[in-house]
């Protein structure tokens, strides 16, 4: 924590929402911001539910009341893309932050600019009513209004043609990011395993391999018979190393390979199996037909 940090106006003020001590308030921040340095390095927050964060903090009271206070001292700032933000993030968190991988490939989370559609509404009720705009216009100009006030003309909106569909427009919806829609299996399901996943998808896009759902349930699945700390390690691994799959380590042997790339629940993998069962297979007949 920055000197002067605890007696900044912003912490008296969450002091007194939250009806706490300073030291108290202090205490709180160190540890937000602790939390933010290990699983939002990014400073967004927002990726974690305001009942996660609270519980990270060993908040007692209500999530949703410390989330509200903790925006109203300005001390998160409140966002239409990430949800939360820590203030001022970039200042606040240490240099190891600042040098991740995270951080170094995708930068600090920024405030997002004004509502796009709020600017179309207020352009839009600017030009709701021009006739009467220029009524006022002319008003604050006598002379004009004398012998050259125009007649305001209506405006007409003719219906445009709807446009016929073509071979592309499909009435599939935008598709965001699927594979954050897949559930998580419970026995991996922790802020530190959940923090390297998105860390995976990340690295995922970056290699231009985006995780399908198929993809992104198979890896899970395989994850979750190893146990989190082993599922970090494996996904740690393959990042290194610059793979495209995930290997998971089977009854205590590694599973490196000369040309990774291929990743469970991807048809490769699939017929690769089928290829090993096979020559199990034959070289089993053989022993029994020698």
């Amino acid at each position: 924590m920055k000197r002067g940090t605890p007696d900044h106006p912003k912490m008296k003020h969450l002091a007194l929402l939250l009806g706490l001590k300073r030291y108290e308030v202090v205490g709180l921040m160190e540890s937000l911001w602790h939390f933010a340095a290990s699983y939002a390095k990014r400073g967004d927050i927002g990726r974690w539910t305001n009942h996660a964060i609270a519980s990270a903090i060993e908040w007692s009271g209500e999530p949703d009341a410390l989330v509200a206070a903790l925006v109203e001292s300005k001390l998160v700032d409140d966002d239409p893309v990430h949800r939360l933000i820590v203030h001022d993030w970039e200042d606040h968190c240490d240099q190891t932050v600042g040098r991740s991988d995270e951080v170094r490939k995708l930068g600090f989370a920024r405030k997002s600019p004004t509502n796009p559609s709020a600017q179309l509404d207020n352009a839009s009720e600017q030009l709701a009513e021009p006739s009467a705009q220029l009524e006022k216009t002319v008003k604050n100009y006598p002379a004009l209004s004398q012998s050259h006030k125009p007649e305001p003309k209506s405006i007409s909106h003719k219906p445009e043609p709807a446009e016929k569909p073509g071979p592309t427009a499909s009435a599939s919806p935008p598709r965001g990011d699927e594979a954050d829609a897949v559930d998580i299996p419970r026995n991996l399901d922790t802020p530190a395993f959940r923090a390297k996943w998105h860390e995976w998808q990340s690295y995922r896009k970056q290699k231009r391999a985006k995780l399908t759902p198929m993809t992104a349930q198979k890896q899970l699945t395989e994850l979750s018979r190893i146990g989190p700390d082993a599922a970090i390690a494996t996904i740690e691994k393959s990042i290194c190393k610059g793979w495209q799959g995930l290997f998971p380590e089977k009854n205590g042997q590694g599973q490196d390979r000369a040309s990774p790339g291929v990743t469970h629940g991807d048809a490769d993998s699939d017929q690769a199996d089928t290829i090993r069962r096979l020559s199990h297979q034959a070289r089993g007949d053989r022993k029994e037909n020698p």
